[in-house]
């Protein structure tokens, strides 16, 4: 193995760029095209793999990076994320968080204008085991039906209710 050939194949094979050909998402594993070469399933970086997890697996047609310790593909590992012509950067911002899914929901942060913007989703859930509070000068929903589902419903101040066609009542809540 000390011979020349060997000694670079190993120089070249420590960062290589890939794209991902296949995903096993039930073991967190992805194969790797690289140089006309395909990989062995190999573990793919992700921001935390302790008591915190977090999960994004790699897509199908992303470019990679793949690090192999000493150089044999056999010990590498991937870390997801270059920009390409099939997958461009989602955002021209310098300083936003922008995540863009598949089915085009997009979940976005921007720090110049404090807006946090989540479009495009179907439904959105909060659990909370005690208490869920929203804290802001005004609190506009549109809907075509809300559903307040609880013993008691309490409103401590002002109130204005009303329907298509009929007068707005105001007043305070304790009054009535």
């Amino acid at each position: 193995m000390n011979n020349q050939h060997d000694i670079l194949r190993l120089l070249r094979n420590l960062i290589r760029i890939g794209t991902v050909s296949t995903v096993d998402l039930d073991n967190g594993l992805c194969r790797v095209e690289t140089g006309g070469n395909l990989t062995d399933w190999l573990n793919w970086l992700t921001c935390r793999a302790g008591r915190t997890r977090s999960w994004s697996a790699p897509s199908v047609g992303e470019q990679v990076l793949i690090f192999a310790l000493g150089g044999e593909l056999d010990t590498a590992f991937v870390l997801c994320g270059i920009f390409s012509d099939d997958f461009p950067a989602p955002s021209a911002s310098a300083d936003a968080l922008h995540i863009a899914f598949p089915d085009g929901a997009v979940i976005e942060y921007e720090p110049e204008t404090g807006a946090l913007s989540v479009s495009g989703i179907k439904t959105a859930d909060v659990q909370a085991s005690e208490s869920i509070t929203a804290s802001t000068k005004v609190v506009i929903v549109t809907a075509d039906k809300i559903t307040l589902d609880a013993p008691e419903v309490v409103c401590t101040n002002k109130l204005t209710t009303g329907h298509a066609g009929s007068e707005k009542r105001r007043g305070d809540a304790r009054e009535h």
